[in-house]
């Protein structure tokens, strides 16, 4: 299976922003992956700091990841009014990357669908989406084939994700979705020693940090939901393959190390802790508003604010003033909404909706 001239070509696609050193860590990994057919397409979100150039100065500097077969190669970029179209430089034979340019800071979703589309030209066998804020294990991609080659009916695959620097925990390995837009994560916290080290369990839920798919998937099931710019685009996924019958399984064999919110909360966005509390709800609210008939919706926010009051009282010790005021606006915009764009997005996250004892909302956008 990991002879070049029969192993299935497997695109990786790894979306950039702000952040080519965890990106260039991710790239250096793959270099020692026992399955050599593959082909990484970092897609570079328009960042606005040094990291194209950085990528670049790395990629001709660098050995190449692994031996290409089907000759030379183009970088690629992606524009407004001409779409998904190549570069006018070639590649060499044994190119590291395909860097493909976005013209705008699409989020998450749209910036990832972007590379799915240039994977699916390129007629790639599988498809695997991986943060650039992980590290993975040489056998990972190489587990994870043989498990969908061995069993047809999985359409999905997410590895043991362990949380980077920890000396082993694992972060989550999928999990299961739940009744009412809540999912329950397996074996977090749990040790990579305690858990099965061979085969596999289903799943309902899959997360967008590594999601291996088969090219018929993203053809009969579709790519991610573009209505959400950062956040709820794998539960809703996890969503519609359940709808759909789609297997999902967690391959105990592959490990990869995920440095968690290394995006959300590192250098490339200054954000608050409540306003990264209050964008997780309204996507959450705003993904429900799209299953649900109005009555039936308004029925459920209601109880899950219970929840969330809960968790902003007990968890994060906020005081009732603030708790109100996360809440009104929760409401009032989840009311008003239909989708979660980029100015909602980088508005909610720097926000802190602190009310002092004056009453005043300390911080803001």
């Amino acid at each position: 299976m990991n002879d070049n001239g029969s192993a299935p070509l497997v695109a990786v696609i790894i979306l950039n922003w702000n952040n080519a050193t965890d990106t260039i860590a991710c790239l250096e990994s793959l270099r020692a992956s026992t399955h050599r057919n593959f082909l990484p397409i970092v897609v570079d979100n328009n960042s606005t700091d040094d990291s194209l150039s950085r990528l670049r100065e790395w990629r001709s500097s660098s050995p190449p990841l692994a031996p290409r077969r089907d000759g030379d190669a183009s970088d690629y970029e992606w524009t407004e009014r001409d779409g998904l179209r190549p570069k006018a430089q070639r590649l060499g034979h044994e190119h590291s990357f395909i860097l493909l340019e976005n013209e705008q800071n699409l989020g998450f979703a749209a910036g990832c669908n972007v590379g799915v589309r240039l994977a699916l030209t390129l007629n790639a066998e599988f498809l695997w989406l991986l943060n650039n804020d992980t590290e993975v294990d040489s056998h990972c991609l190489e587990h994870q084939l043989r498990l969908m080659h061995a069993e047809r009916k999985i359409e999905c695959l997410v590895p043991v994700i362990l949380v980077h620097g920890s000396g082993g925990k694992v972060w989550n390995c999928g999990g299961r979705l739940l009744p009412g837009g809540l999912r329950r994560y397996l074996f977090t916290d749990a040790a990579r020693e305690s858990l099965p080290r061979t085969g596999y369990q289903r799943v309902s839920f899959v997360t967008g940090c590594s999601l291996l798919l088969r090219r018929s998937t993203v053809v009969n099931v579709g790519m991610l939901c573009e209505d959400f710019f950062f956040g709820e685009e794998d539960l809703e996924f996890s969503m519609r393959l359940k709808r759909l019958r789609k297997t999902a399984a967690c391959c105990f064999d592959a490990i990869l190390w995920h440095r968690v919110s290394s995006t959300f909360a590192g250098p490339a966005l200054n954000s608050k802790l409540l306003g990264r509390v209050y964008l997780y709800y309204l996507n959450r609210f705003v993904h429900y508003r799209r299953y649900l008939p109005d009555p039936l919706w308004l029925l459920w926010r209601a109880i899950y604010n219970v929840y969330v009051v809960t968790l902003l009282v007990r968890r994060y010790t906020r005081s009732p003033a603030t708790v109100r005021n996360v809440i009104s606006r929760l409401n009032r915009e989840s009311s008003r909404l239909r989708s979660v764009s980029r100015e909602t997005f980088f508005e909610a996250t720097r926000h802190d909706f602190t009310v002092a004892e004056h009453g005043r909302t300390e911080g803001g956008a």
